[in-house]
């Protein structure tokens, strides 16, 4: 059984792009290894996320304090 590393980063030009570039390199780093998963805000500039990655949208009427909805997506990718 494969194991998942779950990576969470937002952004776009008004919160800057480092975030995702960042987790991007460690998913390069661990891909060959492990299933990665890519979670990020619907808000932020989805365009520049790899093709290939797998991607769970957070929709933006979810606000930070709803971690339900997090612990969904994690045991959905559990």
């Amino acid at each position: 059984m494969i194991k998942k590393i779950l990576f969470r980063a937002d952004g776009n030009y008004k919160i800057g792009l480092g975030h995702l570039f960042r987790s991007f390199a460690l998913i390069e780093m661990f891909k060959d290894e492990y299933e990665c998963v890519f979670l990020t805000r619907q808000d932020s500039l989805n365009d520049i996320i790899p093709k290939e990655y797998r991607i769970d949208i957070i929709p933006k009427n979810i606000l930070k304090s709803h971690i339900g909805f997090l612990k969904n997506i994690i045991m959905m990718n559990l």
